[in-house]
This record gives structure tokens, C-alpha cells and sequence, in this order.
């Protein structure tokens, strides 16, 4: 597949060469907004935590494990570990157990079992929340 975005060098001609200074200025600003995402603060977590800013669609689970009435939803991922995930969605969760769905580079879905954690209100509408992996869900 032919990408239609072509990269752009810094030293593309359409690029008017910045200053030292300004340049200074942009990378610093850059990673004020950068530490704020990714803190370099001691992580309390024993596992590593990989980026995961795709799409992830949730189904509900009853209490006993077995599918719920209520329709499956998508969410934003934001990390994923060998333990649990992060993710932001836009309505509050009334289920805390789910299965969690994730599409596969070359095709197809991994389903994980997954018990909702912790859940807060970040702004603008958007809601944070984090759950344990508790198994692999075979589709």
C-alpha cells in the first residue's frame, strides 16, 4: 500500500531554517507539554506500560461473567501492560467487568477479560479509567 503522506526533513527547502534560539524555545516548549503526558517521575508499577493510542471496543459483562444486555461501546486506549489497561471513553461505565477487544495488525480481534479499577472524571465530558486483565478471552 502506497502511503500518501511523504515525510518532511528538517532541511526541507519548503522549511525556512529557524534560528538557534527559536529553535531552543520550540523543543523546550515541546517537552513542557511532553512532561505532562510522560512524567520522569519514579513509576510505582512493576510492569512496563506500552502507549497504546487506538481504538478499543468494550462489551459489558454481567457479575457472573456472562454477557450483558447492554451494547458494546469504543473507547480510546491510552496504555496497555502484560497486567492491565488505560483507557478514556465519554460515558460513565455502570458495568465493572468486560470484555476488552482489540483488533490485530494483520486482522482479527484479541478479547481479554478485564475487571474495571479505578474510574475519575478528567474534563470536558471525558472520563479516565484503568482495569486489570484477569484472562484471555478466546473468540
Amino acid at each position: 500500500m502506497t502511503s500518501l503522506v511523504q515525510p518532511v526533513s528538517p532541511q526541507s527547502p519548503s522549511l525556512p531554517a529557524q534560528p538557534p534560539q527559536q529553535e531552543s524555545d520550540v523543543r523546550s516548549q515541546v517537552w513542557r507539554v511532553l512532561a505532562g503526558i510522560y512524567p520522569l517521575e519514579q513509576e510505582r508499577r512493576h510492569r512496563a506500560r506500552f502507549p497504546y493510542p487506538r481504538l478499543m471496543r468494550l462489551i459489558p459483562l454481567n457479575e457472573d461473567g456472562s454477557r450483558s444486555d447492554a451494547p458494546p461501546f469504543t473507547v480510546v486506549g491510552k496504555h496497555l501492560s502484560e497486567e492491565g489497561l488505560g483507557f478514556y471513553h465519554a460515558i460513565p461505565l455502570p458495568h465493572r467487568q468486560m470484555l476488552a477487544q482489540f483488533e490485530l495488525p494483520g486482522g482479527g480481534v484479541v478479547s481479554f477479560h478485564v475487571v474495571l479499577r479505578w474510574c475519575r472524571f478528567i474534563r470536558d465530558g471525558w472520563y479516565e479509567s484503568g482495569a486489570r486483565l484477569v484472562k484471555w478471552a478466546p473468540t
